[in-house]
């Protein structure tokens, strides 16, 4: 008998805060979950630039990020908007303790949900298996010989 073989959900969890990320990340990877960790934006647009640049047909780079938006240098917000301004359509979880406009502004840029500091983990795993149930299978931002400049915006 074949077993069925069936990808884990890849989750790219950026953060500064190193025990908060590694915290999140481990509980993620206890529920199943493929979590890559980034300690900035940078580091997340650095890594996702260098697929898109390489161009490897197949391979997949994440279904879902969880992204902080109070992040020292470039911040959340930043981030979001060069990741849909180059066509990065898989979604897009942000993470804050700030205002609700600044909650509202990260909707406006296209966060496709958002996870309000302080949380509880058994309801953000909650809320990634609704999103993970919407997720189509991934569009590459850069493919079909397009490239694109993961570099942040001026907010």
């Amino acid at each position: 008998m074949l077993e069925s073989h069936q990808e884990k959900t890849r989750i790219f969890v950026v953060d500064d805060d190193d025990d908060l990320r590694m915290l999140v990340a481990a509980h993620l990877r206890r529920c199943g979950y493929d979590a890559t960790e980034f300690q900035d934006g940078e580091a997340l647009l650095d890594y996702v630039g260098s697929l898109i640049m390489s161009r490897t047909d197949g391979v997949r780079a994440t279904d879902m990020i969880l992204l902080d938006i109070k992040m020292p240098g470039f911040s959340g917000l930043q981030i979001l908007t060069s990741l849909r301004h180059a066509k990065w359509v898989n979604p897009i979880i942000m993470v804050t303790g700030m205002r609700r406009d600044v909650e509202d502004k990260a909707f406006t840029l296209g966060a496709t949900a958002l996870v309000r500091k302080p949380f509880d983990m058994t309801e953000v795993v909650k809320m990634l298996k609704r999103v993970e149930r919407h997720i189509t299978p991934p569009i590459y931002a850069g493919s079909g010989g397009v490239s694109y400049q993961l570099r942040p915006f001026s907010m």
